[in-house]
């Protein structure tokens, strides 16, 4: 399309962007209004209804995250649902923590180990070797999980998605925030099936210096993972300063692959994962600056689908700097959070000189300008709320040029944002809301309200979301027609908990998926390909937790099921005409299991496994050029760890152990008809970890 026949959108656009503005208008006065009248109702019920003696509930709003960083209770609180620190069970969404000790007890060597163990959470491989999220049987790549270092966003902004495999060290965590449910609310547009915060290290209220060696083996030769990691941190009276760096230099498989034409390569020469990334904190008294840069090379021989001529490098960076300026009054009843930040995002990057090649070349980046202002509100101690608003806009660039006929592309985006959260006696009632206009398509409001309650042992949660999945930059270029919706998801959540004693609990939840308008790449023919809008998907199903903690050790254990059944299915994630029940490459059952005991002293025994049920995948191809679904055997990853704390000396750690000890290593499969075979992941592998700390 060329810019005279882009002028009417121009026009277009302009109208649309006056009738955003009146709607957003209606939408602040609206919830004012609401939040006004209901803050009213809710003073005049808290004056009648509360006494000092009966106030332990009312001081959700009042912890800090430094507070609770040296306490065993720290996993059990979280901000990350509502911006807002509560406790888990009150909290309004299904929500895992993983703590610095659990973490270290996986003995884990990236997220993918550790997401294995949340519930929901299934691994596929997409294009070019690159591994990306499932959630809850949905296919969540592209635009559905946001995942955040420190609350930085770092899904990158092409295509909007994430990549894993020896990418983020689990030695720099100090834990993982995970909502397992739409967090578009809050986070916007590519957060509507899970948001995954990382808190590193330097993020923490960590002081010190610590160095972590893991280096691994996958029984042959030349297989070695040789990571390195290193955080340091440092506080004064009014000021903290922390940093964390990551060298890692892994393979994704050592096993042979071979396509639907029957090509096959030996991995261990092309699956080579190389990663740096640095992140670093600056804090002098309410203002902060966050920074992160993030390159992630893998080197790989796989294309779209069928293995190419030679070898080539996908690079993928990341570059984010954020400053923020927290103001609050005396009695800490307003805050206003004034924010920042600049995002360089050059993804899906290869360049390469060889004439088989070049036409395959690819230079795309985009550069994210944001402003976010964020108040806190909290009139009396049973009430808090919350406004905002943020701005963003992203200049693009795409060597081979977008569908204006330029290289260049710029896009707008504004949001509104609103929240409550009421604690009252019978209930806590959360209700909010979140409106975008984009200067592309059209607008998008999602609300969210959730009902919690807890007593002395037991919690009840009744949430309802809706979010959305907005296309991005390549979505609209690579759109069919340039015509793009974004993809609607409403959510249903109902968690029940049990607190049965202080060593055991137990959590069972229930959900349902529909996802409308789900914006999906669709082959025409051979000249007619792209993104569109499908009708409809979805999931429904069910996740179980259990933790026993003793004294000398702890226990976990998880169960997640999901279904299709009732949902319609689209042609890309359909397996036949035959199954109606689960989608293309995803498990519909998993069971993940977690155990670590105390042998003596400062030596642990930690042990994992994941179990995930036969799945089906494309694997040969017809001479007509229909795909052929096999099914995969079930497979279980066991995991064994010596973790031996204070070894030698005080704050030199040794684990040692093997991944995967039944060399079951089930494969990554695309879980859409993209014509890719299933691709190898690492088989045994025997790991060793040294860890070394020293505070001041």
């Amino acid at each position: 399309m060329n810019l005279q026949n882009r002028l009417p959108l121009f026009f277009l656009d302009q109208k649309r962007k006056t009738h955003a503005f009146f709607c957003a208008l209606r939408l602040v006065l609206g919830l004012l209004f609401f939040f006004g009248t209901s803050f009213s109702a809710a003073f005049l019920m808290a004056q009648e209804n509360y006494t000092l003696e009966n106030t332990d509930s009312l001081y959700l709003y009042q912890f800090s995250i430094e507070d609770l960083q040296a306490s065993d209770s720290a996993e059990n609180y979280t901000s990350l649902a509502t911006q807002t620190l509560l406790e888990r069970r009150d909290a309004p969404s299904v929500l895992s923590v993983m703590g610095r000790r659990e973490i270290e007890n996986s003995g884990a060597r990236d997220l993918i180990d550790l997401l294995r163990l949340v519930p929901g959470f299934n691994f596929g491989v997409d294009v070019n070797g690159v591994v990306g999220l499932g959630m809850r049987g949905n296919w969540a790549h592209e635009g559905k999980v946001l995942l955040m270092i420190d609350g930085l966003e770092i899904t990158e902004l092409l295509y909007a998605t994430n990549q894993f495999g020896n990418h983020i060290s689990p030695d720099q965590i100090e834990r993982i925030e995970i909502i397992r449910g739409p967090g578009s609310a809050i986070y916007g547009g590519a957060a509507a099936y899970a948001v995954i915060n990382v808190v590193t290290r330097a993020q923490s209220a960590f002081q010190g210096l610590e160095a972590t060696q893991v280096l691994g083996t996958m029984e042959k030769p030349n297989t070695q993972r040789k990571n390195l990691n290193l955080s340091l941190g440092k506080a004064g009276e009014k000021w903290s300063g922390a940093a964390s760096a990551f060298v890692g230099d892994a393979l994704r498989s050592a096993q042979p692959y071979t396509d639907f034409r029957n090509q096959t390569i030996q991995m261990q020469a092309v699956s080579r994962l190389q990663t740096f990334n640095l992140i670093g904190n600056l804090r002098y008294k309410g203002l902060e600056i966050r920074a992160l840069w993030d390159n992630y090379r893998s080197r790989i021989q796989t294309g779209l689908n069928y293995i190419r001529p030679y070898p080539y490098e996908r690079n993928f960076q990341t570059g984010i700097i954020d400053i923020r300026y927290l103001w609050q009054n005396e009695s800490g009843t307003l805050k206003i959070l004034p924010r920042f930040s600049y995002t360089y995002s050059n993804p899906w990057n290869y360049e390469s000189g060889d004439s088989l090649t070049k036409s395959f070349e690819n230079v795309e980046n985009v550069r994210r300008l944001r402003a976010n202002l964020s108040l806190f509100y909290t009139p009396i101690q049973n009430l808090n709320l919350t406004f905002g608003t943020e701005y963003f806009n992203d200049n693009a660039f795409y060597r081979s040029g977008f569908f204006t006929g330029s290289q260049w592309i710029r896009f707008e985006n504004i949001a509104l944002f609103g929240q409550m959260l009421w604690n009252h006696k019978w209930a806590n009632l959360t209700l909010g809301a979140r409106y975008e206009n984009h200067s592309f398509y059209e607008s998008v409001f999602v609300p969210r309200l959730g009902l919690t309650k807890t007593w002395t042992q037991f919690h009840l949660k009744l949430l309802y979301s809706s979010a959305f999945r907005a296309p991005v930059v390549q979505n609209i270029n690579f759109s069919l027609n340039q015509s793009i919706r974004p993809e609607i998801t409403n959510v249903i959540e109902l968690e029940a908990g049990y607190q049965i004693d202080k060593k055991l609990s137990l959590t069972l939840n229930f959900y349902d998926i529909t996802t409308h308008d789900p914006i999906t790449y669709l082959v025409v023919d051979e000249n007619t390909e792209g993104y569109t809008n499908y009708p409809q998907t979805g999931t429904r199903g069910f996740e179980i937790e259990t933790r026993y903690r003793f004294t000398r050790g702890s226990l976990y254990a998880a169960y997640a099921f999901y279904t299709v059944a009732g949902k319609p299915i689209i042609d890309t994630y359909r397996i036949n005409d035959e199954i109606d029940n689960q989608h293309l490459g995803l498990a519909p059952h998993k069971i993940s299991l977690q155990a670590s005991y105390r042998l003596y002293k400062g030596l642990h025994l930690n042990l994992s496994s994941n179990f995930l049920s036969k799945r089906w995948a494309f694997t040969a191809e017809t001479p007509e050029g229909d795909f052929i679904a096999t099914e995969q055997k079930a497979a279980l990853i066991f995991n064994a760890f010596l973790l031996y704390r204070n070894f030698l000396r005080y704050g030199l750690n040794l684990s040692v152990g093997v991944h995967d000890a039944f060399n079951a290593a089930p494969p990554f499969i695309q879980p859409y008809n993209g014509g890719h075979a299933p691709y190898p992941t690492t088989n045994r592998e025997w790991l060793l970890r040294l860890n070394y700390a020293i505070d001041w």
